[in-house]
């Protein structure tokens, strides 16, 4: 029925409200609320905001001299030193003009950049759910070991096409990151970039939020769950287990990482360097959209005793 003229609307400050407000469910507006309190209501706005164009290359200095010989406004990015943000081209014109560029956002290097450094140096580095293979790229540009994984060929075909286009070499294996087939401690470090619900990009793919629902959630915290028990059991002791999701809500980031960590005694949180930024407190890094310009990443080092 159609509100009355004299009927109040929300409160500006209520569920209702800024759901109305904002274009979000009123689900995600709790989740949003929860997870950053006060700032809550800014990042669904900075959800609403397009997302621009980052890239990384190799030799970031040589790319950045191109791009800008090309007219092409840069911008580095303020997180990861191989970021260079774009104003001025589309990202198919990046691809044909500078194949050694690669498009990916400066969160994903983020954690990127995390695994590598988190790993021991003496082995290899598992990529679990490794498709379409920018983070399992950048491991390998970052000097490191890389064995790529994932349950798809189809999608393992495009690890394999990036990986060919940057020049990098890459085992991958075709296998489902809840049944490894490799035996126990054989990995420095792993990482686990988990499936999720994906709110940490709805800037990106705004029809997220009503694709996903709040009935979601509880089963995607038990696949990521699962992931990290599975993965656990090949990092060597001493090695680095390094989950991360593309999204923000409790349940999928510090609530998955306490329960694991309750099962598995043998692990703890590492400190990172960038956790003084992150957009809330508990484990783990959370980078979001509003606070630092970038996808709403999470991502955590899980250190195994040795």
């Amino acid at each position: 029925a159609r509100r009355r003229a004299d009927q109040p609307g929300p409160a500006a400050d209520s569920v209702d409200g800024v759901a109305l407000r904002t274009g979000y469910p009123r689900w995600i507006v709790a989740a949003a609320t929860q997870r950053f309190g006060a700032t809550g209501v800014a990042e669904l706005r900075a959800g609403n905001d397009p997302a621009g164009l980052t890239v990384r290359g190799d030799d970031v200095a040589a790319l950045r001299a191109a791009l800008e010989a090309a007219g092409v406004t840069v911008t580095p990015g303020a997180l990861d030193p191989a970021a260079l943000h774009l104003d001025g081209m589309a990202p198919g014109d990046v691809l044909d003009r500078f194949p050694q560029a690669v498009i990916q956002d400066e969160a994903s290097m983020v954690v990127a950049r995390v695994a590598a450094a988190a790993a021991p140096p003496d082995g290899p580095v598992l990529d679990v759910c490794a498709a379409p293979g920018g983070k399992a790229t950048h491991l390998a540009i970052l000097g490191r070991s890389v064995v790529a994984a994932d349950r798809s060929a189809t999608r393992m075909e495009m690890v394999a096409d990036l990986a060919s286009r940057v020049g990098v070499a890459i085992d991958r294996v075709v296998a489902d990151g809840a049944r490894h087939p490799w035996p126990r401690d054989a990995f420095a470090g792993a990482l686990v970039d988990a499936p999720c619900s994906g709110l940490g990009v709805v800037r990106r793919r705004p029809e997220l939020r009503w694709r996903r629902d709040a009935a979601d959630i509880p089963a995607l915290a038990a696949l990521q769950g699962a992931l990290l028990d599975a993965t656990a059991s090949v990092v060597r002791r001493g090695g680095a287990l390094v989950y991360s999701v593309c999204t923000w809500t409790t349940e999928e980031t510090a609530a998955v990482v306490e329960a694991f960590l309750a099962r598995r005694r043998d692990f703890a949180v590492d400190p990172d360097p960038l956790a003084p930024r992150s957009a809330t407190a508990g484990p783990g890094l959370q980078l979001n959209s509003a606070l630092h310009g970038c996808d709403g990443m999470y991502v955590v080092v899980l250190r195994r005793g040795g």
